[in-house]
């Protein structure tokens, strides 16, 4: 028994993204992100979805079946309709106020290209 108190317990794969991605969010200042992103992790939880899979929906936060059959390996063995159905809701109630980094306006001053000189 003495043994296993000394022991190091190790993070789940889980809890290393997310603390991986709440690092990431952290550094670059999002400021609401980092509480979705748990809220997401463990909304999800009970779906077993492997941490690259967590991390690819964090990321890239699909809103349709098709988007999440291309995240998530052997879909539509692993999962019923109903179940794919859930997770796509739970994914567009937890992330729908966020704005995806590729549709965030630019920084002021730093968002408009210079036309090419004309000929």
């Amino acid at each position: 028994a003495a043994r296993r108190e000394g022991k190091k317990q190790f993070p789940s794969a889980v809890t290393r993204v997310e603390a991986a991605v709440q690092r990431s969010l952290k550094i670059s200042g999002e400021p609401n992100s980092v509480g979705n992103v748990e809220e997401l992790f463990s909304s999800l939880a009970a779906f077993e979805l492997t941490s690259s899979e967590l991390l690819q929906v964090a990321n890239l936060r699909p809103k349709s079946h098709v988007e999440l059959y291309t995240i998530v390996e052997l879909c539509d063995e692993r999962f019923t309709e109903e179940q794919i159905e859930e997770i796509v809701q739970t994914i567009k109630r937890v992330t729908e106020n966020d704005v995806p980094p590729e549709v965030a306006a630019p920084p002021k001053g730093k968002g408009k290209a210079k036309a090419a000189p004309k000929k």
